[in-house]
């Protein structure tokens, strides 16, 4: 019985170890992550949170951005009664759309970052084009840019400047890509500004020389080169005439020479290519002739002469003289320049001739010469003189000169007179020096005279006993007034602006050129 009742409880009491004995479940996790998204620099910052509400057990956290390597374990839950916080970014290296996975456990939670790429806008990229677009983010080549002076100045390293050298650029803009060089080594292209250009020179006789420039706002190149022989001194050139002077229809013998010349030329009284040295008959000479030879290297050239002349000839001899130059001026504003050619020879001329005056970017003819439009006269009897006139306007300020030159179409033209005299010595008059100032605001009012007088303006800014000149403003008047010098000259009046010979009045609505006209009285006491 009491064996039974042992069974009995033991039984009751296994039943209840086993209703109370504690069993595994697993644990629920919990998962929550935000995204914070960044545009400009295409990345994302996520915030993470998981939590478990068992903790008996272990799990890794995941984080997968979708971009670079797949899942990576980001923390863990330590098998307590925990959460876990964090914060992680992520750059990505593209546009798009890009899912990103955090899961621990039992739980994942999933979100989109998008990167949408920005909107293209084509265009004109480059700062230095006329058409820049500052929001233009893809070049169409649709850039345009504003043309400036690509400049060159070729020289001779032994000295001078090369006329004749061949100048190219490797781009054309529109307006070629070779020139050749003017007399003083000059040559000019219109390239488009803050552009890499490309360039070359060559000439005759010498090397070569290339580069590349960036023009910039315009730019001046300088380049030099050496004849292929190296540097030798300009050519000298002797020539002599025997007899000197012959009888109309006599002849005489021209004998030369020359160093360091390549090739000889002639001029004036004969022609064609020459010897660097010889002997040649003139043939018949009816009239007194000059004959220039000019000899060349790739350093220079010399010339010299040898006139013959005919004895018991009666010829015209012109010569030219100043007259009336000014020696101050404004740029832009024209003045006259008035010179006198007069025959001084024996004989007429016979026929019309031409004259003409030069105009030089230095004092004394120091530096750039440049013709001025040939000015043509009538025939002029023995003792005859004509005056001729001018209207200079320098294009800048600075220290410039002018002089006239009769029977001379241009400084390398001969004249169509057979004179006495053929020299340039004789025929043209020396540098006169003119100084120019800055362009003036508003008008000029200038006044050129003759000697014998003074000229004065009302507002005293005009008081000239030769040539001047003064700005005023725009349709403001001024009233001018000659004077003679005194009682041996007199008055004779106006021309240009103002005519007659009495006050001249003028409203400066323009340029003004008045002229003062004064001479020496004829001793008619009639006139007093």
């Amino acid at each position: 019985m009491f064996k039974k009742n042992i069974n009995y409880i033991l039984s009751i009491f296994v039943s209840l170890f086993f209703v109370f004995l504690p069993f595994s479940a697993s644990a629920s996790v919990y998962c929550s992550m935000n995204l914070s998204v960044n545009q400009s620099n295409r990345s994302v910052g996520v915030s993470t949170l998981v939590q478990s509400d068992i903790g008996s057990d272990f799990y890794d956290i995941y984080l997968d951005f979708g971009e670079g390597g797949g899942s990576q374990i980001i923390g863990k839950l330590d098998g307590t009664l925990n959460e876990n916080r964090g914060y992680f970014t992520h750059t990505y290296s593209s546009y798009g759309d890009y899912e990103i996975i955090l899961n621990s456990g039992n739980c994942e939670v999933r979100e989109v970052a998008s990167f949408p790429a920005p909107q293209q806008t084509q265009g004109c990229t480059d700062s230095n084009a006329t058409n820049y677009n500052p929001s233009a983010t893809v070049d169409d080549g649709s850039c345009t840019y504003p043309y400036v002076n690509l400049n060159f100045v070729v020289g001779n390293s032994c000295g001078g400047a090369i006329s004749g050298a061949s100048v190219g650029i490797n781009q054309n803009f529109g307006n070629g890509t070779s020139r050749t060089t003017d007399g003083s080594g000059f040559a000019n292209f219109g390239v488009y500004s803050n552009t890499n250009v490309g360039w070359s020179v060559s000439a005759s006789g010498f090397g070569g020389t290339s580069g590349t420039v960036n023009s910039g706002g315009g730019t001046t190149l300088y380049p030099s080169l050496t004849p292929t022989g190296g540097c030798v001194s300009a050519p000298t050139v002797t020539i002599s005439a025997s007899p000197t002077s012959v009888s109309s229809g006599g002849s005489s013998t021209l004998t030369w020479s020359s160093t360091n010349a390549t090739s000889c030329t002639a001029s004036n009284g004969w022609s064609g290519s020459k010897s660097t040295s010889g002997s040649q008959s003139t043939g018949a000479l009816v009239a007194n002739t000059t004959f220039t030879l000019t000899c060349s290297n790739a350093s220079g050239s010399g010339s010299n002469s040898a006139t013959i002349t005919i004895s018991g000839s009666s010829l015209p001899d012109l010569t030219s003289s100043v007259y009336l130059f000014p020696t101050t001026g404004y740029a832009t504003v024209a003045q006259n320049f008035t010179a006198l050619i007069s025959n001084i020879g024996t004989a007429s001329t016979g026929v019309g001739f031409s004259n003409f005056f030069q105009v030089n970017s230095g004092y004394n003819g120091s530096g750039t010469s440049y013709d001025r439009t040939p000015i043509s006269v009538s025939a002029l009897s023995s003792g005859a003189l004509v005056s001729i006139v001018d209207s200079i306007a320098f294009t800048s300020a600075g220290n410039k000169s002018v002089r006239v030159c009769a029977d001379k179409t241009s400084s390398a033209g001969g004249g169509v007179i057979t004179e006495s005299d053929e020299s340039d010595s004789s025929n043209c008059t020396g540098w006169t020096n003119v100084t120019i100032g800055a362009a003036p605001s508003g008008y000029s009012v200038t006044i050129n005279q003759s000697t014998g007088g003074t000229v004065r303006s009302n507002d005293n800014i005009l008081n000239c006993g030769s040539s001047c000149y003064s700005a005023y403003a725009q349709n403001s008047s001024v009233t001018l007034q000659a004077y003679p010098a005194s009682s041996y000259w007199k008055f004779d009046g106006w021309t240009g602006d103002c005519v007659g010979t009495g006050i001249c009045s003028l409203i400066v609505n323009g340029v003004k050129n008045v002229t003062a006209l004064f001479s020496l009285r004829g001793f008619d006491y009639s006139e007093f």
